[in-house]
């Protein structure tokens, strides 16, 4: 929370996708993305950078992060 001050402002974007349509989501946007139906495809496209293996690294952090704390709160929709 030191870090990030402006944070706590942050309004989070949700978004149905239907079949046919495409989400871009531009380097260095945080996302968190739950399938809802039984199918999806999902790609991702790194175009390397200097900043790459910092930014990947912090990335994984997040992600154990965040897993930890759905997991503790028992609302993980991963989970077949």
């Amino acid at each position: 929370a030191h870090s990030f001050p402006l944070f706590k402002h942050a309004t989070p974007l949700v978004f149905d996708l239907h079949p046919g349509d495409v989400l871009f989501i531009p380097h260095h946007w945080w996302h968190h993305v739950v399938c809802i139906s039984d199918a999806a495809i999902s790609t991702n496209l790194w175009i390397p950078l200097e900043a790459d293996a910092h930014d990947r690294l912090s990335e994984a952090v997040v992600q154990c992060l965040t897993g930890v704390f759905e997991r503790s709160d028992g609302n993980n929709n991963d989970t077949p």
